[in-house]
């Protein structure tokens, strides 16, 4: 027969949950977890009492096209930069939650940078001006039209000139309607973009050369060899989505067997510089010597007599690396490619020359389709900053 034996104290004790020692505070399982239960309860409705409260109203008549849980998407324009990329916005509840480029766009063909990305913040940014102002002071759309109606209607009467300052307006339909808004007060537009890059010295340089200030568009994919003053096209360029695009194609072809090389004169290190070949450090009028140089050897080779004579005496002390620069570039003669991001008119009408005399003018850039990015100018700005001072301006719109 089986001997039973019988239960401890301290099992009883283990069952109950109570504890043991001298002074122990006796609490069984249910009394802990209900205790625990209270307090976990008190917490959270502290916490929910300390937090506004928002009523979420339904809508009173449901629109069609929005159904709770369905993503919309919507084609769009990036502002982010004037590349001005084509973006799908992804809406859900009639708010945009997401942003990325449209696979079907001609030049970034699906690509969005980094500055194209964070343009959403801007719909949620909780300093942004939410009604229209007047004098400082929140105002109704109608106060604001009468405002602005009676301060152009003194400024006819008073001779003075209206006029509106804008980045590249890139849209013709905005265009058109400034200046038909313009034309009324007899006003002028007047483009200004600011940034690293505007290519504004590269606009004047082929304005001196064609009579026709425009940006070319580039064909990197088509270059054996790049050679940049100072141009950030993968970082701060006119359009680093499509010109980033178009260098990785490039880089996977000579992966490929196919040669190309990319040296980059700059000063500062950029996004560019780092991704070169080979880089040259050097200060711009470093910059500027170098481009003088290659233009007079391959000016010189290629029969340029009168080029040479406006160019006149070379500096003195030649420089091997320039000599096997204009070499390089003369064997590379129309799959070349030259670039200038330095402000500076004499770099920029030289890299123009440069291309022409190279023959890459239709290969690996275009002047027959340009780019529309940069319209700025800046003596039409100067022109209107001193028409500001003298007080010939009335009204200004920016």
């Amino acid at each position: 027969m089986k001997k039973t034996t019988p239960r401890s104290a301290r099992d009883d004790r283990r069952d109950t949950g109570e504890a043991e020692g001298p002074g122990a505070l006796r609490v069984d399982r249910r009394d802990f977890l209900r205790i625990v239960g209270l307090a976990g309860g008190a917490a959270a409705l502290a916490a929910c009492e300390r937090l506004p409260v928002r009523d979420a109203i339904p809508l009173h008549r449901q629109p069609r096209q929005i159904r709770p849980g369905d993503r919309v998407l919507y084609a769009t324009t990036c502002r982010g930069c004037p590349a001005a990329c084509g973006i799908v916005a992804t809406v859900q509840a009639g708010r945009p939650i997401k942003l990325e480029g449209r696979p079907d766009h001609p030049r970034s063909k699906g690509g969005l940078c980094a500055v194209g990305q964070a343009q959403l913040r801007g719909l949620y940014d909780p300093d942004r001006i939410r009604k229209p102002l007047v004098q400082g002071q929140a105002a109704s759309w109608r106060a604001v039209d009468a405002a602005v109606a009676t301060g152009l209607k003194d400024v006819h009467e008073a001779g003075l000139e209206v006029a509106i300052l804008t980045p590249t307006l890139l849209s013709p339909s905005a265009r058109r309607l400034l200046e038909s808004f313009l034309s009324a007060y007899g006003g002028r537009l007047v483009e200004y973009d600011v940034g690293p890059e505007t290519r504004q010295a590269v606009r004047e340089a082929y304005e001196r050369l064609d009579g026709r200030a425009v940006t070319p568009a580039l064909h990197i994919e088509r270059a054996d060899l790049l050679v940049s003053f100072a141009s950030d096209f993968l970082g701060a360029g006119p359009d680093p989505v499509a010109d980033t695009r178009a260098y990785a194609d490039r880089r996977r072809a000579a992966a490929r067997g196919t040669a190309f090389r990319h040296l980059q004169i700059e000063g500062s290190l950029s996004l560019t510089g780092a991704a070169a070949d080979e880089r040259w450090p050097t200060a711009r009028d470093d910059r500027r010597r170098i481009a003088l140089a290659l233009l007079r050897k391959i000016a010189a080779a290629r029969g340029e007599a009168e080029l040479l004579e406006a160019l006149g005496t070379p500096e003195e002390g030649a420089d091997d690396r320039t000599d096997a620069l204009a070499t390089a570039l003369l064997d590379a003669r129309g799959r070349s490619l030259l670039l200038c991001g330095d402000d500076d008119p004499v770099i920029a009408l030289s890299v123009a020359l440069l291309n022409r005399l190279l023959e890459n003018e239709g290969r690996t850039l275009d002047l027959e389709q340009p780019l529309f990015l940069h319209q700025g100018r800046r003596r039409e700005v100067d022109r209107l900053a001193a028409d500001l001072e003298a007080g010939r301006i009335g009204a200004l719109f920016c």
